[in-house]
């Protein structure tokens, strides 16, 4: 007797990745570790660091994307890297054959984050990360005081 799985259907909940169209976005990715805010925001998976990639419109957002995370190995005494992708960030690899082709070629010997980032730019691909943080003013009631008092 052959095993029935649940279906399981979500409402549609009007994300940018609903219906997407990558042929308009840009090609990107987002270099965790190099961000400004990076050293302070663990990695929820507990990896050591992180690349997202996707594509990224202009005006902001993402009409998909996925990750290649680094985690600690004591078996292979280095950081090795996994690609990881949830269902609606699929159809972001299939639309990126290119880049497929490049882990492949490069995969067998760990590459490290800036070796993937070199790939990735070698292909035209966007580099988002956002590396200074916004302007604030540490001490605003000190600044913002009116000068006639």
């Amino acid at each position: 007797m052959q095993p029935t799985f649940p279906v399981f259907r979500m409402e549609n909940t009007g994300t940018d990745m609903d219906n997407h169209d990558n042929t308009s976005a840009p090609k990107g990715f987002s270099w965790h570790s190099q961000t400004w805010y990076g050293p302070a925001q663990p990695i929820e998976s507990g990896a050591v660091d992180m690349l997202n990639i996707g594509f990224y419109p202009i005006e902001g957002g993402t009409t998909g994307e996925f990750m290649i995370q680094w985690f600690e190995s004591g078996f292979y005494n280095r950081k090795v890297p996994r690609l990881m992708a949830h269902s609606d960030g699929w159809q972001t690899l299939a639309d990126m054959p290119e880049l497929i082709q490049l882990l492949a070629k490069i995969g067998k010997d760990f590459p490290t984050p800036q070796e993937v980032v070199d790939g990735l730019l070698a292909l035209g691909f966007r580099d988002t990360t956002q590396r200074e943080g916004p302007v604030t003013d540490p001490f605003p009631s000190i600044h913002n005081r009116d000068e006639s008092s």
